[in-house]
């Protein structure tokens, strides 16, 4: 999967501290076209995203056009991740994993500036569906 202005693949930061999920959800990405980084922790997912983070006076360009995040994790939750980057600038799609959904997390989570929830464990065709969809929203709002 590519950017339609660029043609460079789209890059998705993977966060999830179970090493079988966030291999599964890697190679049904990579399998897709996406370039896809991963990490295992919320500290990780922040450090990675570091630079832009601190670029002074005006963020960059990201180093991740969507981010997918596990909400339980070590240190950092992908709560308080969305909730940070999204006060720091970041506009980029955010999708939220979680095993824990509710009708309240649904709320909070896009009451919140996610651009979904999946449900874990997933299912391969959701979350390619809803990663297509966002690429394609971002291409109808760059247009």
């Amino acid at each position: 999967m590519s950017t339609p202005a660029t043609g460079n693949p789209i890059r998705v930061l993977v966060a999830d501290d179970d090493d079988d999920i966030r291999t599964a959800v890697q190679e049904l990405l990579e399998d897709e076209g996406y370039a896809v980084q991963c990490v295992s922790t919320g500290a990780e997912l922040l450090a990675y995203l570091s630079s832009w983070l601190l670029d002074e006076p005006a963020p960059r360009g990201s180093p991740a056009d969507i981010i997918v995040t596990d909400v339980r994790m070590p240190g950092f939750n992908g709560l308080n991740i969305v909730e940070g980057l999204r006060a720091n600038g970041f506009r980029q799609p955010i999708v939220i994993m979680t095993a824990f959904s509710d009708d309240a997390m649904r709320a909070r989570v896009l009451n919140m500036g996610a651009a979904a929830l999946v449900d874990k464990p997933f299912d391969p065709e959701t979350l390619g569906h809803v990663l297509k969809s966002l690429v394609q929203r971002q291409a109808a709002n760059a247009s």
